[in-house]
């Protein structure tokens, strides 16, 4: 990741590797900070959202598979079937509703979206 990365080095653009449970940013150092089909693979999905929420100055936007459609849906495409349809890695598994109970301790819930088979939600976590 980190030579892939290099390539794209330039202007603005930077890249940093770091643990979700501990970012090395200042608060409120982002406007918005993004974490697309991560949460699903952490084992602490609370402790990276504290994170996310203490780095952000406006928004989150986070997106996880959609339970029990997303492994419906990979076990009728014949995949993972041994897992009943779990993505190898997959430790959370949230419905929507659950998505938005737990997201919605960190700020107000702005905006859902629930394209086939994910769930997608921006949060406002309040700027200082």
């Amino acid at each position: 990741m980190r030579r892939h990365w290099s390539e794209r080095r330039g202007g603005s653009l930077t890249f940093e590797a770091a643990s979700a449970y501990s970012l090395p940013f200042d608060d409120a150092s982002f406007d918005c900070v993004c974490a697309l089909e991560v949460l699903e693979h952490l084992e602490r999905p609370h402790e990276a959202l504290a994170q996310m929420a203490r780095v952000a100055h406006g928004a989150l936007l986070l997106s996880v598979p959609r339970e029990p459609l997303w492994r419906l849906s990979h076990l009728l495409a014949g995949r993972d079937v041994r897992a009943f349809g779990n993505t190898p890695g997959h430790v959370n598994h949230w419905s929507a509703r659950a998505f938005l109970e737990l997201v919605s301790d960190y700020g107000r819930v702005r905006s859902v979206s629930r394209p086939f088979p994910w769930t997608v939600v921006v949060v406002d976590v309040g700027a200082g």
